[in-house]
């Protein structure tokens, strides 16, 4: 379509649906960086790629058995990645139609992407964390969800534990076997402590290392002859995601209930918190502990791929080198609300997060500030998902209610609510934005694919400069030379004119377009010629007719 005749004035975003395709039960979609193509992936499995500007199929994918859970086109528009829910990620040759490379989890793939500029591919497992995939060689790398300065608490805090374990070992083969009654647990827990002081005291004065913080009783995987009382004073930190708890106060609890209870009670007290805290501590020889595994992490590649961004249920937001796969920054989202999903915007500046707290942040990833926050104040929706618009000028997002087909636009930059645009009464699976035009492409819960567009006003003006519209029939007034004979000089530079070569063949590049021009670019098709059915035979034909004939 000429730019140059298109409408100024006309609104930036859809404003109706003015077509659907229905072509088995969608439910993801993506399209090519030029938005010639659009691939949709269905319940079934298959993938169903449509020649989006004739609205008809240009290619049926036989990919998976489960349903498909997203769509990434490469930069060229020769390259397909698709992932699913039965475990599997596949690499399309969108040319040929046939499997490049195959890749198998131990889990469903929630989401996947490939790299903008290289043979990298991101998939999102669930319980797996973000895997950084190798197409050629299959190498796979899951990111680490630890940063450089966690790792250097944790090794700190395992240092000093081990430090004050062997203090307390020490400590212990001094003290005095305890006894069943009351009154001999107090004179060992007295003796333990000024064991300990003595302890801490030596080693301050001797040695480095410091046993002031000497581990907990109900820490402890000793035996109970060796166990120190439980009024020592121990402190550990668990770590479990994010948070961290003491186990002091359960341990001044069995202290205080040492005279009350008797040692039988103390014992299975000291059990009941062993029990439950040793599950959260790993005391390992390595400083990095593994990290625990999610039920699901959203990632994305940055512009240039040379970073991966990823969210966390513990409200994390980590971006990791690729090439190293280290946490190169680290910030966390309002709340600490956990992430449901990434979207970057085409220009590479704004991260859009969706988390579970109902809301859409706009990150400013130069200053890792929140530009603008999202919601709906007065209904209160979860988002099922959001997206920029090409120049992210806009954001738009699909309420998560099943039998609401709504998408809300909004300003990025002032982040007011444009519009709300009201669809059938079906829930929203997927959205996405067409890359050069005001057209947006969303799957619904029935399987539809509804085409959202604006309200194109007929210009006929655009065709002959001189051409008037009239809101009414006028009387039609002749010019006085109207049907004089034209002059030969006149009519000699009037077709001069009309034999200028226009260039129907060369593509314009696109301006929004991220592609250099030295790739091979693949942005249509070629129809396929369908066969035509095998002529009936004559005995076939003629028991036909005789049929349709005894029936009349």
């Amino acid at each position: 379509m000429n730019r140059e005749l298109l409408n100024p004035f006309r609104s930036d975003y859809p404003e109706a649906i003015e077509n659907f395709l229905s072509e088995g039960h969608a439910t993801t979609c993506a399209f090519n960086p030029r938005g010639t193509l659009l691939a949709v992936g269905c319940h079934d499995g298959a993938i169903v790629i449509w020649d989006f500007d004739t609205r008809t199929v240009a290619r049926s994918l036989v990919a998976h058995t489960n349903p498909v859970s997203m769509l990434s086109w490469s930069r060229n528009g020769r390259r397909l990645l698709s992932s699913s829910i039965d475990r599997s990620l596949s690499l399309w040759d969108v040319l040929s139609g046939k499997v490049l490379n195959s890749f198998t989890f131990e889990a469903p793939v929630q989401s996947s992407q490939l790299h903008p500029r290289s043979t990298y591919a991101l998939a999102s497992v669930y319980m797996g964390g973000a895997v950084l995939i190798h197409l050629e060689s299959g190498e796979r790398h899951v990111l680490s969800t630890v940063t450089d300065s966690s790792a250097a608490s944790s090794s700190s805090s395992l240092s000093a534990s081990s430090a004050s374990s062997s203090c307390s070992s020490s400590s212990s083969s001094t003290t005095t076997s305890s006894s069943t009654t009351t009154t001999a647990a107090a004179s060992s827990s007295s003796s333990s402590s000024s064991s300990s002081s003595s302890c801490s005291s030596s080693s301050s004065s001797g040695s480095n290392t410091s046993c002031t913080a000497s581990s907990s009783s109900s820490m402890d995987t000793t035996s109970d002859e060796q166990r120190p009382s439980s009024n020592a004073r121990r402190v550990i930190e668990i770590r479990k995601g994010k948070r961290a708890m003491s186990v002091e106060s359960a341990t001044r609890s069995v202290a205080n209930a040492d005279e009350a209870d008797g040692s039988e009670a103390v014992a299975s007290k000291r059990k009941r918190i062993s029990s439950r805290t040793s599950s959260s501590l790993r005391l390992s020889g390595n400083a990095q502990a593994p990290p625990e595994p999610t039920n699901l992490v959203a990632a994305c590649f940055d512009k240039r791929g040379e970073h991966v961004y990823t969210g966390h249920p513990d409200g994390r937001l980590l971006m990791h080198d690729v090439r190293t796969h280290a946490v190169v920054r680290e910030f966390s989202v309002y709340n600490s609300s956990p992430v449901r999903s990434l979207v970057l915007s085409r220009q590479g500046k704004h991260l859009l997060v969706n988390t579970t707290d109902k809301a859409l942040r706009v990150y400013n990833l130069d200053t890792l500030e929140v530009e603008h926050e999202f919601k709906d104040r007065v209904s209160g929706l979860q988002w099922r998902w959001g997206t920029f618009s090409p120049d992210a000028e806009y954001v738009i997002a699909g309420s998560a209610q099943k039998a609401e087909h709504n998408i809300y636009v909004w300003s990025r930059a002032y982040g007011q609510l444009k519009v709300i645009l009201e669809g059938p009464k079906e829930g929203i699976l997927f959205l996405n934005w067409h890359p050069t035009r005001p057209v947006i492409a969303s799957c619904s819960t029935s399987g539809v694919v509804y085409i959202w567009g604006s309200n194109q006003a007929e210009n006929w003006s655009a065709y002959a400069p001189d051409f008037k519209e009239l809101e009414e029939n006028i009387m039609y007034k002749e010019r006085e030379d109207e049907f004089d004979l034209i002059e030969e000089e006149v009519l000699k530079a009037k077709e001069e004119a009309q034999d200028i070569e226009v260039d129907v063949v060369t593509i314009d590049k696109d301006l929004g377009s991220d592609s250099s021009d030295d790739e091979d670019h693949l942005w249509f098709l070629p129809t396929i010629p369908q066969p035509d059915p095998p002529p009936m035979e004559s005995a076939e034909r003629e028991l036909k007719y005789s049929s349709s004939a005894s029936s009349s």
